[in-house]
């Protein structure tokens, strides 16, 4: 929602739907727009991906990576148990690890013989 509501702001497209039910026939000046997206880099700052970004980065869309991911050890050993178990294809004959090419992202290929 960030991002849709900067990208109406940024390009002129239109003013939000709630500035409009106050305003019928109005626009947003040059303070309204920069108060808006000061408030949305404000906010995406907040969020935990942009804890390792670099200050200047933390506002924007696009955040990298972070350095770290808080895994629980008992829901990473069930999607394990799930990603190998025959049970979850249509015919019990083969497993997602081997319809899903790791190399490719995860990315689903076909496969005609049974695991």
């Amino acid at each position: 929602m960030l991002a849709r509501l900067e990208g109406v702001i940024r390009n002129n497209s239109m003013p939000p739907a709630l500035y409009l039910l106050m305003h019928w026939n109005g626009k947003l000046n040059h303070d309204e727009k920069t108060t808006l997206l000061t408030w949305i880099a404000e906010e995406r700052a907040k969020h935990p991906w942009s804890r390792d970004a670099a200050n200047q980065f933390k506002g924007e869309p696009v955040q990298p990576l972070p350095l770290t991911v808080d895994l629980n050890p008992e829901i990473v050993a069930l999607g394990d148990k799930l990603f190998h178990d025959r049970r979850l294809s249509g015919d019990d004959t083969l497993r997602r690890r081997l319809c899903r090419k790791i190399s490719r992202g995860g990315l689903r290929f076909n496969v005609t013989a049974s695991a």
